[in-house]
């Protein structure tokens, strides 16, 4: 892996939510636009959720300090550009399926696993949440929030195993630090996303896409 592959910069996780929120604010106008008031009141909510997001995300990139001065792009590599995200849509096709959120074992074993994450459980733990994403939230119609967060924390957990090999001992306790508290701040955010993706379910069996739209594609 390179180390230069990516722009270096202590504030990409502050600068990924604010590109977010920005991008958020004018869909919002969007929907307004479109009369699509149960959208609006989902994108209200979204957004809400990153301003609290923000000062956590200085906290991860404060993790990372000595880590990106060194040369590696933590977190800059991590969350994607918002470049990713599909083409707005007021009008979708209506799903075929019905809304099925995760299910609560499953929710609650990699809730548990991110918890008690350790470096050396990276490996498993990126396995089982690449299953969960192929098999039980496969419907891109729904579920879209706590797919992505499945998909960031997937992504940075391949990511984090491809730097193991470059980070010397004099950055291991940083290196190991930031990922745990990565992996701390993704479980909390977890559990807030679950209930905005019932909310917003009502509005995606309408054909209106929001929060689906919203989210970058993340491969992982």
């Amino acid at each position: 892996m390179s180390q230069t592959s990516y722009a270096l910069s202590e504030h990409c996780a502050y600068d990924h939510i604010k590109e977010a929120m920005e991008i958020n604010r004018s869909h919002r106008t969007l929907y307004k636009e479109g009369d699509k008031k149960s959208a609006v009141k989902i994108i209200n909510r979204l957004i809400f959720l990153e301003k609290i997001m923000l000062p956590f995300s200085r906290k991860l990139d404060r993790s990372t300090k000595k880590l990106v001065s060194a040369g590696f792009p933590m977190w800059c590599e991590d969350f994607v550009s918002m470049d990713n995200l599909p083409d707005f849509q007021i009008n979708s096709d209506i799903p075929s399926t019905t809304y099925a959120s995760l299910d609560k074992d499953t929710f609650n074993e990699i809730t548990k696993s991110l918890k008690a994450y350790e470096f050396n459980h990276s490996s498993k733990l990126y396995s089982k949440i690449v299953f969960v994403l192929d098999t039980k939230l496969n419907d891109h119609h729904y579920n879209c929030l706590t797919r992505h967060f499945l998909e960031s924390i997937a992504r940075s957990l391949k990511l984090s195993i491809e730097r193991r090999p470059y980070i010397t001992k004099e950055f291991e306790r940083d290196f190991f630090k930031a990922n745990k508290l990565m992996m701390k701040q993704m479980r909390l955010a977890l559990i807030f996303v679950r209930g905005l993706d019932k909310r917003a379910s009502n509005v995606q069996a309408q054909g209106t896409p929001v929060l689906c739209q919203e989210m970058p594609i993340i491969p992982y």
